[in-house]
């Protein structure tokens, strides 16, 4: 744990800075930076210390130690740190407020700071304090695009907070209305690509390409994107240093979305750790779900690690599930599976949509067929003709209850989909859609998504839309704001042909 100064003493510190305070992103401060994006958090303090000590009229210090802040708290959802460390956010702030205005970090590092905030914020449930960051970052960024329309970072943040907006659900999309938010999602992707781009040619900003991978990789990850984007994107990844722990996630959650589960595992098993990276146990969780989906002996370690390193919210619930049907597909042990599955109900919260899947399966007491799961398992890790013959080798009497046969139909358009066989997948879908759009399932949902990105990559632009707004018609499904943020997604691009 990096060294903190006391709150008292930071505001005494602040409270010296006078008008002549500047922004000088210099070489030692781009050092802390680097070092910061990378988890090596003692490091960039200890840069930190001595730039203040060598250039106490620096304000880049304080932008670079909320993004220690930002990073410790998105990484651990450690609750007590949140409550000890959110006051530093208006002091930040307001120090910052006493900076040179013709500098273009002005209002970018106010921007930065609100919406590093925000993020942490929504992690811990504050949404409306959320939103407000959200909205004066977007003006702040708006202003600052417009006193410096080439000063890359901007466009880095800009980008990002356009996917933002670009993504609100419809029914609450009155509010960014009111509020003058305006965005969509292509055009902040556009924006990102364009500052790496930009970033990378440029010595002042090429420090700054990490993070923006990073932002990318995230922002590719939460939508339905296309085969080619994510494989330009892991191509990218693989591209850069070798020692950054975050972009170890980022090459992770890359590589799981193109159904390249034996990277996956060998990026979990060789990335960097020790004292001087910040601990990351969300990564065991990663490569537990890797190896399981191999069917692998040994999944249960990495899952068992998380559950006993990881103090915060999320993903608990969808661990013991996990753990779970381990116990069920790799080691055949119903009793178990059932012994472990109940820890999903009371340990663990449900803001995201695999801890309250994980929940749903506990609370219903419905034992997986296991020969879906396999088959689902093995489809999400890329090992497609593994999944088909688990499927079609099996007899027909394992699918007879409703929600079985349909998964059985989606499933295997899922399988046809990825093997090239789209023909075969479009009438699966279409079947998943008939019988399961009035059932409280993601089938339905999930097939017309895959409906329209069919139709979209083909150039059909009239079946996609049909599909994709028949996507967001179906209600009561599980997961359901995070299936219609991705047909929205979709809509918007149709849009911009």
């Amino acid at each position: 744990m990096f060294v903190r100064i006391s709150f008292l003493f930071l505001l005494c510190y602040f409270l010296t800075y006078t008008a002549s305070a500047n922004f000088n992103f210099n070489a030692n401060c781009k050092t802390a930076y680097s070092n910061i994006i990378s988890l090596k958090f003692i490091a960039g303090q200890t840069q930190i210390a001595q730039e203040k000590q060598s250039n106490p009229s620096n304000l880049i210090p304080l932008l670079l130690e909320n993004y220690i802040d930002f990073l410790s708290l998105f990484v651990s959802e450690d609750e007590k740190q949140y409550s000890l460390l959110q006051t530093s956010q208006k002091t930040r702030l307001a120090a910052i407020e006493n900076g040179d205005k013709k500098s273009p970090y002005y209002l970018y590092a106010q921007a930065e700071i609100n919406i590093q905030w925000a993020f942490v914020k929504v992690k811990f449930g504050n949404y409306m304090s959320a939103a407000t960051d959200i909205n004066s970052a977007y003006h702040l960024l708006e202003k600052n695009q417009n006193l410096f329309p080439n000063f890359i970072p901007n466009k880095k943040s800009l980008g990002l907070l356009h996917v933002l907006i670009g993504s609100i659900p419809d029914q609450y999309k009155w509010v960014a209305d009111i509020i003058g938010l305006e965005g969509n999602v292509s055009q902040g992707i556009q924006e990102l690509r364009i500052a790496i781009n930009l970033a990378s040619k440029d010595s002042e900003y090429v420090v700054m390409v990490p993070e923006c991978a990073f932002l990318l990789s995230y922002v590719l990850g939460s939508l339905e994107s296309s085969t080619q984007d994510l494989e330009q994107q892991y191509k990218l990844l693989n591209s850069l240093d070798k020692t950054n722990l975050l972009l170890y996630h980022s090459r992770a959650k890359i590589a799981a979305q193109l159904g390249k589960n034996d990277d996956v595992i060998a990026i979990l098993s060789n990335y960097p750790y020790g004292k001087e990276y910040f601990p990351f146990p969300y990564l065991d969780y990663l490569k537990g779900k890797a190896l399981l989906n191999k069917l692998d002996p040994s999944a249960n370690i990495p899952f068992q690690n998380f559950l006993s390193h990881f103090k915060g919210k999320n993903y608990i619930k969808a661990s013991y599930q996990k753990l779970a049907w381990y116990y069920w597909v790799v080691k055949n042990d119903t009793t178990l599976y059932s012994k472990t599955i109940k820890n999903a109900i009371s340990a663990g919260y449900t803001n995201i949509g695999e801890d309250k899947e994980a929940l749903w399966e506990a609370q219903n007491h419905l034992v997986p067929n296991k020969i879906l799961l396999k088959s689902r398992l093995l489809f999400d890790g890329g090992y497609y003709l593994q999944a088909f013959q688990m499927l079609i080798n099996s007899p027909n009497t394992y699918f007879k209850p409703p929600k079985d046969e349909l998964e059985f139909y989606y499933r295997l358009a899922r399988i046809h989909h990825k093997m090239g066989n789209t023909t075969k997948a479009i009438n699966l879908y279409k079947a998943t859609i008939k019988f399961g759009e009035e059932q409280p399932y993601y089938y339905a949902a999930y097939a017309a998504l895959q409906l329209a990105t069919i139709y979209e990559e083909s150039k059909n632009d009239t079946d996609a839309e049909l599909y994709y707004k028949k996507c967001m018609s179906i209600n009561g499904a599980e997961y359901e704001d995070a299936i219609k943020a991705k047909a929205k997604a979709g809509l918007n691009r149709l849009k911009k042909r």
